[in-house]
């Protein structure tokens, strides 16, 4: 089983052990284990792409961590022959228990759910939430969208078509971590939320997470089924997963 929650890498071993025990203890205070399950991801660690698939029974989630060798040799014609890319890295949560272990290829095609690719998901639109970039403000039409952080970061639009997740943050704009991707990072808590797209409702209450964008970006992928959100930052070091209360506060 991976840690749960995340303690930094840069730091040193005591350090990283106190930021562990501090972010524990955050996780059991801001969200139910059951709601929000954040760990470390030795397995994957560089940069790639990110599949999700759920199981039939919705109770478990799989990850599949792809490298950029790995998604040209899937994707287009098998990738360079001479090239073993080797098998992606794949983890599974198990939300009854709120565990992530690494999983095998056969549970990945076993799992029996929809495949969701993450970088085509986020080019979904939102709409009609418009996050506004120059002010990292959230709109809903030309109504101004109350959120839990100062800085809205990332909009994810769910796959059915009528929830969006918001990713804000606590501090202020600061510098693009990754410029040439328009996304911008901070420092300060962050917070989950899911929105209505219908009316703007906000649907079950905001989920700390003990992750940061001050010096790494993060992205948001919805599992096809609309039970999960994955965060994860962009060299895939840690993810958090969260499950969103459906409208009534009933989770999916």
């Amino acid at each position: 089983m991976v840690s749960m929650c995340l303690a930094s890498r840069a730091a040193g071993p005591a350090v990283a052990a106190v930021t562990l025990m501090v972010l524990a203890v955050a996780c059991r205070k801001t969200a139910p284990m059951s709601r929000l399950g954040c760990f470390e991801t030795p397995a994957w660690a560089e940069a790639g792409g990110l599949q999700l698939r759920a199981e039939s029974s919705g109770v478990a989630l799989l990850l599949r961590h792809r490298t950029t060798v790995q998604r040209l040799h899937e994707d287009y014609s098998g990738g360079n022959p001479g090239v073993d890319p080797g098998q992606p890295a794949i983890y599974r949560y198990d939300s009854a228990s709120a565990r992530l272990d690494a999983a095998a290829e056969d549970a990945w095609r076993q799992a029996g759910g929809e495949v969701v690719d993450c970088d085509r998901q986020s080019a979904l639109s939102a709409a009609p939430f418009v996050l506004d970039a120059r002010e990292r403000t959230l709109r809903w039409r030309d109504r101004a969208v109350a959120v839990a952080g100062r800085t809205v970061l990332i909009l994810a639009a769910a796959p059915d078509g009528v929830r969006v997740a918001v990713l804000s943050a606590r501090g202020s704009v600061a510098e693009s971590v990754l410029p040439f991707l328009a996304r911008t990072g901070t420092a300060g808590q962050h917070y989950h939320q899911v929105f209505s797209r219908r009316d703007a409702s906000e649907q079950g209450e905001a989920v700390t997470l003990p992750m940061t964008s001050k010096s790494v970006a993060l992205a948001g992928c919805w599992s096809a089924d609309g039970r999960y959100v994955v965060y994860t930052d962009a060299l895939f070091h840690h993810l958090c997963i969260v499950q969103p209360e459906a409208a009534g506060g009933d989770r999916r």
